[in-house]
């Protein structure tokens, strides 16, 4: 068994109806490292909002990718929550 941060860490999008334990249907990947410009990293801490002025879902992580030392932020917009959110 692993735990800890990796640096293949992806972004689900869950919904559940009830917010019940085993109601949770997983929807789509909204991002995963390597893809729709995301640099190879570990990310955590995800945040998914809508802006109204904008129309559009506002995805960002914190992270530590391969290419820079030390913690950031990495940001990607998407017209659906349900993603891609390019970086």
């Amino acid at each position: 068994m692993n735990c800890g941060r990796h640096l293949n860490n992806t972004v689900g999008v869950w919904t559940s109806t009830t917010l019940a334990p085993g109601s949770w249907v997983h929807r789509a990947q909204a991002m995963v490292p390597g893809e729709n410009g995301w640099p190879l990293g570990e990310y955590y801490r995800s945040h998914l909002l809508y802006n109204p002025r904008t129309e559009r879902y506002v995805l960002w992580v914190q992270s530590s990718t391969v290419l820079q030392h030390g913690e950031s932020f990495g940001v990607g917009s998407s017209a659906s929550p349900d993603g891609p959110f390019p970086y």
